[in-house]
């Protein structure tokens, strides 16, 4: 149903991720993305995400011509949905803070 009001659609992505809320630090997995939005699983903590928060993406790859950088953006949650092993975030990309062009690269990639 999501998909369906989305307007750009997102790609599918499975990498891990730290979420970065004040002093706290949760390790996630990106399961999919779009250059607006982002959707994490968190295995516990989903409630962490208050106020300022960033998410840290290491780089997936790193091909012999180009040094990929860990791509950090600035989030805004939109939705929380409590899962049987954990939290599902929808999170809304408000900045990309670092590794913009990796980060272009990572949504078109999989399109």
């Amino acid at each position: 149903m999501a998909e369906e009001r989305r307007i750009v659609q997102r790609r599918k992505i499975y990498t891990s991720c730290q979420i970065e809320c004040g002093d706290r630090l949760a390790s996630g997995k990106v399961i999919d993305a779009s250059k607006s939005g982002i959707a994490v699983l968190l295995p516990e903590a989903g409630d962490l995400i208050k106020g300022e928060t960033r998410i840290h993406i290491p780089p997936t790859r790193q091909p012999a011509d180009e040094s990929l950088e860990t791509i950090v953006l600035r989030i805004r949650l939109v939705d929380l949905q409590k899962k049987s092993k954990g939290h599902r975030l929808g999170l809304k990309v408000e900045k990309v803070e670092s590794g913009e062009s990796d980060w272009m690269k990572l949504c078109l990639e999989f399109q």
